[in-house]
């Protein structure tokens, strides 16, 4: 028991300085971002639906360094839309698997696996820009 709350723990402080970047970068765009400009920018059309998907499958890091930008992004404009994107691409795939997962299963695996998450993330943006019509979050 003590092994794995040590081990959870020294996990946890590898991701404190990225979450603290994170927050920093979150209160700059804050400052600096007018509301107006990130709501016209970021608008959940189909384009940036899958560039966000995309951008969501590049990023490094665990999804708990991306809330807080995510949450300023948010109150500056940018649509729930882009944002269930980005958490479900980020969370579907990252970066850091494509050398684990092609080393045990293989690089058509990965890029099955690539693909679909793609499609799965754009798919599920697509339909929460749908859903926010007809329900207020």
């Amino acid at each position: 028991m003590m092994e794995l709350l040590a081990t959870t723990w020294t996990e946890f402080v590898k991701y404190v300085p990225i979450v603290i970047v994170a927050v920093v970068i979150s209160q700059i765009i804050n400052v600096l971002v007018p509301k107006k400009k990130m709501g016209h920018k970021f608008l959940p059309s189909e384009k940036n639906i899958a560039e966000t998907a995309a951008a969501g499958v590049l990023t490094p890091g665990p999804l708990l360094a991306y809330l807080p930008l995510l949450k300023t992004l948010n109150s500056k404009g940018l649509d729930l839309s882009i944002i269930v994107t980005f958490i479900t691409a980020q969370t579907l795939i990252g970066p850091a698997r494509l050398i684990l997962e092609v080393g045990y299963f293989g690089l058509p695996f990965f890029i099955g696996r690539l693909v679909l998450a793609l499609m799965i993330a754009t798919a599920i943006g697509t339909c929460f820009k749908y859903l926010e019509k007809k329900i207020k979050f």
